[in-house]
This record gives C-alpha cells, structure tokens and sequence, in this order.
C-alpha cells in the first residue's frame, strides 16, 4: 500500500511542494520488492531535459532514515508504539492512502488512528509541543530582512502545528475530527466549538495567504523557497505585503496561548521599506 503524507496527504500541493511517501506490506518487504521500490523512487526524482517528475521525502517513514524503506504492519505497530514521537503523531493526521490493498490501508490507519489520537490526554503532550515549536524556528535563516513565510513566528508550521495539536488533544473523542484537510479541519474545530468563528477565520484566511505568497515566490525561479524579501518582485502582493507583521504577530500570539512561546527570539519581520 502506498500513502502519503504532508501536503500530499492533505491534497494540498503547490508548485515547488516534495511529495512525503511511504509503502507498507502486510509481511516485511522481500530483496526484490525493495528494488523495485527504488526503482519507482529513482524514476520520479530523475532529472533529465524535460526536468523532473517529483521531489520524494521517504524519511517520515517509521524509523526515518533508519527505518526499512517498506515497513510490515507489525514493523509499524511496533515502532510507533515504542518508539514513536509527538512529531510523528502530528504528521499522521495527514496521512491518506493513494493506491494498495484496501484491507492493509484500513489496517494501517486503524493503527495509526490509535497512536495519534488518545481517548485520555497526556500532559506530557504540551511540553512537546512547546519543545517541536522552539526547535521548528531555531532552523531559520540568520538574515534579518528576511521574513520564512514556512518557519518564521506565526507562518505556515506554527498554523498548521496549532491545527494539528488540537486535532491530536480532541481526535480521540471527537473522530469527525480526523481529516487530513487544513481547512476541513478549521471548519470542524469551529463547529465543534473549540475555536471560535473569529479565530478559525484569522486561521484559515491567513493560512491560504501564505500559501498563494509562497506559491508566487517559487514560480519566480522555479526554487524551492520560502523566504521573502524586498529582493522580489511581489507586485501581485503590493498591498499584502506590508500587512504581513502584524497578521503574523497575530497569530504568533494566538498560537502561544496553547503552546507557548519560543525560548530564544527569532529574526524580525522586515518592515515597510518606505
């Protein structure tokens, strides 16, 4: 069975986005299945004139880099229950089966579902929250007129961490709550009454504005960026732009109601340059 993760999984993709994937067999993988296996891996990241299919991230497999490139079902189980991090609960939200075996798909989500969501909450949950938030911003950039529309304070990873921590702490007894859609997710936390409809708007809205800002910057030079300077030529975003400190400070603050504040301070959002 073949599933996908990250903005794959959650049908989200833009431009510049790598696909996450992993394959799971119901018996551990034989020599000649995980050659083909790379095989199909090769063929999709192979660059030739035309360019290339897709960038392809094997590493939130169980185990990471580490982890056998097809995992068993009882290889997963096992990993996850024993060794299975918060992070990786968090990624399993968006995990959505493409093509495979519908009972080892159905078997592969029933326990997953069972590592991510709890019927009873482990306090210990917010500390690594707290811990996954602080070592996310600690990755970016040193420049200081530089805003990471992925990683900054109140971009992208701290909207989609919120999300994610509040499917995680509410899942297990609300499972309308397991989808992998952003935006179903929001809508669902509002209805559910765990955000109110002014929040899941500030979220959802600003969620899409760094998307389609994001998507605009790596169409420039068809990079994998997410840092936007004055450098770029955003006048699709002439208005927006300058919008961008307060809305991230926002949400930076909202975010830091739940999980907290990063220990160190990050580099600053550049300012209007007028």
């Amino acid at each position: 069975a073949l599933l996908a993760l990250g903005k794959l999984g959650a049908q989200e993709l833009n431009l510049s986005s790598d696909i996450d994937i992993i394959i799971i067999s119901d018996q551990p993988a034989s020599a000649e299945q995980t050659k083909k296996y790379k095989y199909f891996h090769s063929l999709l990241n192979e660059i030739n004139e035309f360019g290339f299919c897709f960038r392809v991230d094997t590493n939130l497999r169980p185990g990471g880099r580490l982890g056998p490139l097809i995992s068993s079902t009882s290889q997963l189980e096992d990993y996850y229950w024993t060794q299975g991090a918060t992070w990786e609960r968090l990624s399993l939200i968006r995990m959505r089966p493409i093509c495979g075996n519908k009972y080892l798909t159905e078997k592969v989500s029933e326990i997953t579902d069972k590592f991510t969501y709890r019927k009873f909450l482990d306090y210990t949950l917010f500390s690594d929250l707290k811990t996954l938030r602080t070592r996310i911003q600690h990755h970016l950039k040193s420049e200081r007129e530089v805003f990471d529309l992925k990683l900054s304070a109140g971009g992208i990873r701290d909207i989609e961490l919120f999300i994610h921590s509040l499917q995680v702490i509410h899942g297990g007894k609300i499972p309308e709550l397991k989808t992998h859609s952003t935006s179903t997710a929001i809508k669902l936390l509002v209805k559910h009454q765990i955000l109110p409809p002014e929040s899941g708007d500030l979220l959802i809205n600003n969620y899409w504005l760094y998307r389609n800002f994001e998507n605009h910057l790596q169409i420039i030079n068809d990079q994998q960026t997410y840092l936007w300077s004055f450098d770029f030529p955003l006048n699709k975003f002439s208005t927006i732009q300058n919008q961008l400190p307060s809305i991230a400070k926002q949400i930076d603050e909202y975010v830091a109601e739940l999980i907290g504040n990063v220990q160190e301070p990050t580099i600053s959002i550049p300012n209007d340059p007028q």
